[in-house]
């Protein structure tokens, strides 16, 4: 979960109100299939080649709380990695 307090700003305590979840979630669309997870779930690639070559999401989704100080230095780039190792699309809304 995404818990941070930025020094000069905002506390941030998502464990407070939400649980990780235990398994790979994926569902059918008429876009395709769709690999869903969230922001903090960019860390671990492992996720995302699970999603892609065992469970077969064409696209990905990742919804975000990244706030502009908390997200700028790895938000973008984690979302490109996670595309280019999975060769799917991803839609990604912060």
């Amino acid at each position: 979960m995404f818990d941070v307090d930025v020094p000069g700003g905002a506390v941030y305590k998502e464990s407070s109100f939400t649980e990780g979840g235990k398994e790979v979630v994926t569902v059918d669309s008429p876009i395709g299939r769709l690999g869903v997870t969230v922001c903090y779930d960019l860390r671990f690639p492992v996720l995302y080649q699970l999603l892609r070559f065992q469970h077969e999401a064409q696209v990905l989704l990742v919804p975000a709380a990244f706030t502009k100080v908390t997200g700028q230095a790895h938000w973008e780039i984690l979302l490109h990695a996670r595309a280019i190792e999975t060769q799917c699309y991803v839609i990604a809304a912060a």
